[in-house]
């Protein structure tokens, strides 16, 4: 009684990650699995129960609300409890009949096979092992399901099988999954995705497959687990459930908070004295620098490869705060998801160049459609007696263009080419002090997590999937302030420009 009392005393880490984003689901398979998990002897922590719900959130057709699924902690906390519990719950009550557990390198893979074998192995779950005759085996290697040799992997009495391999361009190719995992995805490589997530497609009709990432905080070169994260912190996509326990990136590293914030297992089965141990040995020993302890058990990522877009200082100093334009241009952009949201932007002329500013940002309960978005836009033209609203013809505005059309507003529709020449200049018109702003709290939001991406060699474009956040007020500010650049050069007609 004693013990048990004192260990309900000890500090819990944080059981709710910083970061999240899940889709809808009508309801969860998670009690299930966390059911199945205990006749294993895995009795799991509160965060991890939490995981496994929001990840097995299922629509209303019976299929997974997400079909990714990414978990991202310090290492030691748990992590490999939850992959054993969903692997479990895939092979034994969802019918995934291929599960395939992939890692970085193999000895990674080949402790998490062997300590789910262990687990089975002494655990009532044993009898759905296939070949088990009923008396516990002193070694995994007595069991014909038990394969630790070439293609390692569990086969059950059902025909469901977990297969392990460190990745590589050619490991998994050929295979029908029902279930990936992709540990360490820290070191994921394109290539690897590319002989992976196809072995998938021939269960995306009939099937119900999902991929889950599972990793420690992302490295300067994790390119696709730093695409996955800004989907995350962006709530951009409708199909990622994205869980992340980090401390802040200005969190001191001898800040107890911040080692709870970060380390659900604190508590559970990482102690303070062990962090402090561990911080001692990673600085002093390692000459003083506290990167690797930062990122190993603060969660902080390396800088995740969103560059400044204006040199350091540039933006700032172009700061007006109350501008007012003359001869000015409006512009509309919208992201939709679950996540929507939309800007309306205006540039023109002040003393000394050019301006631009927003007008209005909607986003959460402010809007619900393209409809709100063009009562908006409707009500903005008519304030400044203007006719015409300059929108990026990508798809995405597609549905915002037609009811704008059909609202009786011209629409001068932009191409890829003409977004791209607008940013570009954009971005030497205000590193040259050509361009102001009204220094708006959301396009200052836009500008410091924008992405780009790459378009005809030398240009580039705003891109919202590379970004860290909603750069909606960015796309509208940019398209505003290049049709009126361009209205300038040819005698303010900016039909001639465009079209």
């Amino acid at each position: 009684m004693f013990l048990t009392s004192l260990q309900l005393d000890v500090r819990k880490g944080v059981q709710l990650p910083r970061i999240e984003s899940v889709p809808l689901f009508v309801t969860s398979a998670a009690d299930d699995a966390v059911d199945l998990a205990a006749a294993a002897g895995l009795v799991l922590d509160p965060w991890q129960e939490y995981v496994l719900r929001g990840s097995l959130g299922e629509r209303a057709d019976g299929r997974w609300a997400a079909f990714r699924a990414c978990l991202v902690l310090p290492r030691q906390n748990g992590k490999n409890a939850v992959l054993e519990a969903r692997e479990l719950a895939g092979a034994l009550l969802f019918g995934e009949k291929l599960i395939i557990h992939t890692a970085h390198e193999f000895k990674t893979t080949y402790n998490s096979m062997v300590t789910l074998m262990n687990r089975l192995r002494t655990s009532e779950l044993m009898e759905y092992v296939r070949g088990f005759d009923g008396e516990q085996a002193d070694d995994i290697r007595d069991v014909d399901g038990f394969k630790t040799g070439n293609n390692p992997g569990i086969t059950f009495t059902n025909g469901a099988q977990i297969m392990y391999a460190a990745r590589s361009k050619g490991s998994g190719r050929g295979f029908t999954g029902d279930l990936v995992i992709l540990d360490e995805a820290y070191a994921l490589k394109s290539s690897e995705m590319d002989a992976l997530l196809p072995t998938m497609a021939a269960k995306s009709i009939e099937g119900n497959p999902q991929v889950w990432f599972t990793s420690s905080a992302g490295m300067a070169d994790s390119d696709l687990l730093q695409s996955l994260r800004r989907q995350g912190v962006a709530k951009s996509s409708e199909r990622l459930a994205y869980y992340e326990w980090s401390a802040e990136d200005d969190a001191d590293s001898l800040d107890r908070e911040a080692w709870y914030q970060a380390n659900p297992g604190l508590g559970y089965r990482i102690s303070e004295e062990f962090i402090q141990d561990e911080f001692e040995t990673l600085t002093k020993e390692g000459q003083g620098s506290d990167e690797g302890f930062r990122r190993e058990r603060l969660g902080i990522w390396a800088p995740d490869g969103v560059d400044p877009i204006f040199p350091r200082g540039a933006w700032e100093r172009q700061a007006m705060p109350g501008l007012v334009l003359g001869s000015p241009v409006v512009a509309a952009d919208m992201r939709a998801g679950l996540n929507m949201s939309a800007s309306v932007a205006v540039a023109g002329s002040v003393d000394g160049g050019a301006g631009v500013t927003v007008a209005r940002h909607l986003q959460g309960a402010e809007i619900r459609s393209e409809d709100d978005v063009v009562a908006l836009v409707v009500e903005i033209l008519d304030l400044r007696n203007l006719d015409f609203c300059v929108v990026d013809g990508y798809a995405e505005n597609e549905a915002l263009i037609r009811k704008l059309e059909d609202a009786g507003v011209t629409v001068l529709k932009l191409t890829q080419a003409d977004m791209a020449n607008g940013a570009v200049g954009f971005t030497a018109a205000v590193s040259t002090s050509q361009l102001w702003h009204s220094n708006d709290p959301v396009l200052n939001a836009a500008v410091a997590a924008a992405g780009k991406k790459s378009f005809r060699e030398t240009m580039f474009v705003w891109s919202q999937f590379r970004s860290i956040g909603d750069i909606t007020a960015l796309r509208a500010a940019t398209a505003a302030w290049w049709v009126f650049a361009s209205q300038a050069q040819t005698d303010g007609d900016p039909l001639a420009q465009i079209f």
